[in-house]
């Protein structure tokens, strides 16, 4: 599995410091840490442009690392773009989160079962199965129904610390730093590979003390924390008063800025435990969330930048600080995590190493990324080849055509007739054949306390 980690090393002692155009590259990093922020916005970050300081310590800590400004989530929903983080494909390749009972194959209704998204194809290597089989070991702290163990992505961790959340019932932050640093406290050996998962920002919006009341306590108004009743605020959206949106976005920033604190606590324990300096530590989210910006809320029925736009920030050994505009996926994540422990990246994968680009500034070819499956309402899919980005509404034939460079909020679509759109259609849908083929959709079976979770959330109408 290793590519010749003993060289690896060797020419990292002999060349430490030198600028190096081929053969050995940055050194190898000891251990590995992937923190996931459920429901983050990039834009809604201070190191994002935005403007409320929800997130000071991130901020500050971005200025150490390399901050991709354009990332795009590979679907805007939990399940099936986590599961491009740990495998490197989109949802057409790794199958979570396929809506079977839509697929224009035929399903045996016994193996499909009582929910009609398909788990993880179990033929698709994650990146906790090559690392714990190249002997490392892997842990996840992970929360959302969608990181349930019977959808396939507890896969290769050899401890999945697991807690069902749901929008009144979560597992905060400050309980999942806790539970990260007793695990690494309990290891023996330098390496590992943690994945750390946090919720906090999904509804509800209720941020502990002293962050509830931060930002709303600005905003004034009658309104009260948290916030609740996601299906009346979906339904509801075009007819709230502009006072309400805006204390709803206050109450989100304030679940921000409350993981921001979290986040902060996590880092300085790892800094004092000797363990940050030698690892590569990998920051990013599934997926962002709609405030009304084009007359909706929450995420999963739309592919516009508020809900696909996340936030990515690297640091490591031998990674030089700066901003980089280069557009990515969260799908590079993953063949960016193993090229950097010099491990084989799998076949198959739509996403591609980040890892020359931060250790010796090699550019990454153009290509086409690629979001697709909408949670709810109509389907969708997404294609940006920068700066232009074309939306296909595949129930209703409608595409939409966006200049991300000189209209980031999408507010003027240039039309789908064109030549332009047309070409970046026949790139999508070539690009999606192509990764699905030989994938297996597998359907799970709900007991009746996840069919219940998964409603509160609104995932289940």
């Amino acid at each position: 599995m290793f590519r010749h980690p003993a060289l690896q090393r060797f020419c990292w002692l002999l060349l430490v410091g030198a600028v190096l155009s081929s053969g050995c590259g940055a050194p190898a990093p000891a251990r590995v840490i992937l923190i996931g922020v459920d429901t983050l916005r990039a834009d809604h970050l201070g190191t994002y442009g935005h403007t409320r300081p929800t997130s000071p310590f991130l901020d500050a800590l971005s200025e150490q690392g390399v901050v991709f400004e354009q990332t795009f989530a590979t679907s805007p929903w939990t399940l099936p773009s986590f599961a491009s983080i740990f495998t490197g494909r989109p949802m057409s390749g790794h199958a979570a989160g396929i809506d079977t009972t839509t697929s224009d194959e035929e399903w045996d209704e016994a193996q499909v079962g009582t929910y009609g998204r398909a788990k993880l194809d179990p033929g698709v290597a994650t990146i906790a199965e090559v690392i714990s089989a190249a002997g490392i070991p892997t842990i996840a702290v992970a929360q959302n129904p969608y990181m349930d163990p019977i959808f396939g992505l507890d896969r290769g961790f050899d401890e999945y610390d697991y807690s069902r959340g749901e929008n009144a019932e979560k597992r905060r932050a400050d309980v999942v730093v806790a539970h990260a640093l007793e695990w690494i406290d309990r290891q023996e050996g330098d390496d590992f590979f943690l994945f750390v998962h946090f919720f906090d920002p999904h509804m509800n919006y209720g941020a502990p003390e002293p962050w509830g009341g931060l930002f709303t306590s600005e905003v004034g108004g009658d309104f009260g924390l948290p916030v609740t009743g996601h299906r009346a605020l979906r339904n509801n959206a075009a007819n709230l008063p502009p006072a309400r949106k805006e204390f709803i976005a206050a109450a989100y920033d304030e679940e921000v800025r409350f993981v921001d604190a979290e986040i902060e606590r996590f880092v300085v324990a790892l800094k004092e435990r000797g363990i940050w300096d030698e690892s590569l530590v990998i920051f990013t989210a599934d997926h962002g969330e709609e405030l009304f910006e084009h007359g909706g809320f929450e995420h999963g029925h739309t592919m516009y930048n508020e809900v696909i736009r996340v936030p990515l920030v690297v640091w490591g050994p031998g990674i030089a600080a700066g901003r980089n505009t280069t557009p990515v996926s969260i799908a590079d994540i993953a063949p960016t995590i193993l090229d950097a422990l010099g491990l084989d990246v799998f076949e198959g994968t739509m996403g591609k190493s980040l890892w020359p680009l931060l250790t010796r500034g090699e550019r990454l070819p153009q290509r086409l990324l690629v979001a697709e499956g909408a949670l709810w309402g109509p389907d969708l899919r997404a294609g940006i080849a920068w700066p232009h980005k074309v939306i296909l509404d595949l129930e209703s034939g409608q595409v939409r055509l966006f200049d991300l460079s000189s209209d980031p909020r999408e507010q003027e679509d240039l039309g789908g007739e064109s030549a332009l759109a047309g070409t970046l259609l026949d790139r999508l849908e070539m690009q999606i054949l192509a990764s699905s083929q030989n994938v297996r959709h597998q359907g799970v079976e709900l007991d009746p306390e996840m069919v219940r979770r998964l409603r509160s959330l609104g995932y289940i109408q």
